[in-house]
């Protein structure tokens, strides 16, 4: 049995296999014909059009990097991209082969609108290239969640199956998925979701912090500007280079984060009473930045371990667990698929 969890962030791509994990920034980009010839091969993608992309921090080099926001984002020949090269580096030692599930996630918002397309997006083969490296892989079901809910899977299950820690979170439980361009507010009813207390808050983003962030420091510093490939860099050093000179920006940082922070539990408060929850999970890239703001809010607060990839985790529990329930359809026939596949590769060559 393979599942793959995935999560398309807008800031940054992850993915989790059994005893792996891949992340990379969320940027791709069409490298220059010198690019081809002499660098960036091991970031240096060919989706199964043939079209070539760099991606994660060589597209950052590279200049001209492109960062997906619109709501159709998943059903984008960039995103295409952004999975395949998950794929790349998490199947590099077997790249000829079967995936029996992918689960992933979709905002909330998002969700019913674009879950059958981003499905059939990612079911089927998919033949393509990372660096020098041929893949051909099958995947054969495609489940597609609320993005966040992969936080509370990761915590409640182990392998497929129920944690030690599962009891604890019995009840209401009130996910927040920072994001990049997006919060997703997820509501679960003892593991069920309730999609009428869950909603996208499209405009409370890292991608806003970032916004507030880089007018901080063009005020600061004298009309400085920082390029949004940059600022999050930035952003997690909590220092910037300018003049030559590398300058400590932690009171900036701070006074962005906070002021997200709050936007956002405000509005949580007008989706769910804080007090009818048994817990809240605080997870995704912008956890680490708002949990200080979030604390002496929330009694009951919970942040995952690793919570930049504890969706990417989950949804890999998570597909787990519907595999031990819900074999998927195409399961049996994963060694025939690998099979036809290094047929296909023989023939090529």
């Amino acid at each position: 049995m393979r599942v793959l969890g995935v999560d398309i962030g807008f800031g940054r791509c992850k993915g989790a296999l059994d005893g792996r994990t891949a992340e990379f920034p969320a940027f791709v980009a069409s490298p220059s014909a010198l690019d081809l010839g002499e660098v960036h091969t091991r970031n240096l993608l060919t989706d199964p059009d043939g079209h070539v992309w760099i991606y994660g921090e060589d597209a950052i080099l590279e200049g001209g990097a492109r960062i997906t926001l619109a709501p159709d984002k998943m059903l984008r020949d960039t995103e295409r991209a952004r999975v395949l090269a998950l794929m790349g580096e998490l199947f590099a030692d077997s790249p000829m082969g079967y995936i029996d599930r992918i689960v992933t996630g979709l905002p909330v918002a998002e969700l019913s609108a674009f879950k059958d397309d981003v499905a059939n997006l990612l079911k089927g083969p998919h033949k393509f290239s990372v660096g020098k490296r041929n893949y051909n892989i099958t995947v054969g079901d495609v489940r597609v969640i609320p993005q966040g809910a992969g936080a509370y899977y990761s915590l409640v299950l182990h392998d497929g199956k129920e944690s030690s820690d599962a009891k604890s979170y019995a009840g209401r439980t009130l996910i927040v998925d920072v994001g990049y361009r997006t919060v997703n507010l997820v509501t679960l009813d003892n593991g069920r979701y309730a999609p009428q207390y869950s909603t996208t808050l499209p405009k409370d983003g890292i991608h806003n912090l970032h916004l507030d962030l880089r007018r901080a420091i063009a005020r600061q510093f004298s009309g400085y500007d920082v390029g949004i490939a940059e600022i999050d860099k930035i952003c997690r050093s909590r220092s910037v280079l300018v003049d030559g000179e590398v300058t400590r920006i932690d009171n900036l940082v701070e006074a962005a984060a906070a002021s997200l922070g709050e936007r956002v539990i405000e509005q949580i408060e007008t989706y769910s009473d804080p007090r009818s929850v048994a817990k809240v999970i605080l997870t995704g890239g912008g956890s680490a930045l708002l949990q200080p703001v979030f604390a002496p809010h929330f009694k009951n607060l919970v942040v995952p371990q690793q919570a930049s990839l504890a969706n990417a985790l989950g949804y890999l529990e998570y597909g787990k667990w519907v595999e031990r329930r819900e074999p998927a359809p195409a399961s049996a026939s994963s060694a025939s698929a690998e099979a036809a596949a290094a047929s296909t590769s023989e023939e090529e060559d």
